[in-house]
């Protein structure tokens, strides 16, 4: 078998990388493979890989930093244009339910289908899908079709619901978990990573959400108004829109796999015996709080960002410079 080339990421401009990798990529044969080294996370080249390419790559990590990052991609045969799991939660929340409970990141990488799923977490395909059909029997989360929502409509939800709601309950949760935390440090030692690992979470969900409001949002609100009444943006701004999508869904993916560690340290928010009330209430509001962080990340990435690549390439098609 000969081995892969390798392509050094490293030299060169951080600002036509993707372009340039993705310029390697589509002159590579069905099975070829090749090694891409660079100084920074590549998870997000991951994500757009997956986002605008679906299963055509496969991807190995080889180094996961934190001085240098190399994954192996391989060209694949294009299969079928099959249904992902973010596209099964996005058709009915209900089936968020089966994946959290095994774990699996629907909100992140949501892009893989039951075959994939099935493969990475070592799952037998048919009791997962009559999980899901058992699922589907309980009563609805919600009655809304998200599917039909615009992209505008979609950032004023994200704002006016779920970063209110991170906004508020952030800052008191932090506070009360590094309250429980010294309270508890002797008998129950865990909630102290517990308390660290949100803080950490809670600082950078705060500073992502300020910038979705200030830029990232604006930017997609204009460039959807735009698409509906067929006229020019100012300004190109699809490229840095998806560049920050991308940047943020591997920060978001961590965020999700952090909170996943908080539900195995905490028993999934099982309360031990003879603690105080504070513990209870934390405990509550840690489990509320990761189901609204991944109905928030679930909306991101498998909702608004494949409408505006939707957007972007309806414009490509119809040939209106953008």
């Amino acid at each position: 078998m000969n081995r892969p080339e390798t392509f050094d990421a490293r030299m060169i401009d951080s600002g036509t990388m993707h372009i340039d990798i993705f310029e390697r990529l589509s002159a590579m044969e069905i099975g070829q493979s090749v090694v891409i080294i660079h100084d920074q996370n590549l998870r997000p080249l991951y994500f757009r890989l997956q986002a605008e390419c679906r299963q055509a790559f496969g991807w190995e990590t080889l180094d996961d930093g934190p001085e240098a990052w190399r994954v192996q991609l391989t060209r694949k045969t294009p299969g079928a244009n099959s249904e992902t799991i973010g596209d099964m939660v996005s058709r009915d929340y209900r089936n968020a339910a089966v994946f959290k409970k095994l774990d699996v990141d629907f909100s992140c990488d949501g892009k893989r289908t039951l075959e994939q799923v099935c493969t990475d977490y070592y799952l037998n395909i048919d009791d997962l899908r009559t999980q899901l059909d058992i699922c589907l029997t309980q009563p609805a989360v919600q009655t809304i079709n998200l599917l039909s929502w615009a992209p505008a409509f979609l950032c004023r939800y994200l704002i006016n619901l779920n970063h209110q709601y991170i906004k508020i309950n952030t800052p008191f949760i932090a506070e009360l978990a590094q309250k429980v935390a010294v309270g508890y440090k002797d008998s129950h030692p865990q909630i102290g990573r517990v308390s660290n690992l949100f803080f950490n979470a809670g600082e950078i969900m705060m500073r992502d959400i300020l910038m979705e409001e200030a830029s990232l949002f604006p930017d997609i609100v204009k460039l959807s108004e735009c698409y509906n009444k067929d006229c020019l943006p100012a300004k190109d701004t699809t490229v840095d829109i998806l560049t920050t999508f991308y940047d943020m869904m591997a920060t978001h993916e961590k965020i999700a796999a952090d909170f996943r560690l908080i539900r195995q340290l905490t028993n999934n928010y099982q309360v031990p015996r003879y603690v105080s009330s504070s513990y209870n209430i934390l405990y509550k509001l840690l489990q509320e709080y990761e189901d609204d962080l991944l109905f928030n990340f679930h909306l991101e990435n498998n909702l608004l960002l494949p409408k505006v690549i939707t957007i972007r390439n309806k414009m490509r098609s119809m040939q209106i410079p953008h």
